[in-house]
């Protein structure tokens, strides 16, 4: 990748989790300090904490049953660097519409699978 194509990144903003008990994890992140955010359709559940962020981590049902670290969420520190994510071969732009952040979302797998998010507006 080129120097001028290099994405810049602001901050971490969120990590994304499986679960195999959501229930079980909301009683634990409650009291250790997390607020609930949202809650998707499809049971996904959004926390809040310290910052600026709408929300910190996403706790997920897991697909396996398994505990999973699924990836994170990135702001671009810009919006020419929300393009150059975009133009990330393989990129997917992702509805967040269910989400307590609002903006726009575009979603890269890295090379291990893990989700990179990266995030603007």
């Amino acid at each position: 990748m080129a120097i001028g194509s290099k994405i810049s990144l602001q901050r971490l903003s969120y990590v994304i989790y499986e679960h195999p008990d959501v229930a079980k994890f909301l009683t634990f992140a409650e009291d250790i300090g997390f607020e609930p955010a949202a809650k998707s359709e499809n049971g996904e559940l959004f926390f809040r904490g310290y910052g600026p962020d709408p929300f910190l981590y996403a706790a997920r049902p897991a697909s396996g049953g398994a505990p999973k670290f699924h990836g994170a969420g990135f702001v671009a520190r810009s919006a020419i660097d929300f393009q150059k994510a975009c133009n990330v071969p393989g990129a997917q732009l992702v509805d967040v519409s269910q989400r307590p952040s609002g903006g726009k979302m575009v979603r890269i797998t890295d090379p291990n699978g893990y989700f990179v998010e990266v995030v603007h507006g």
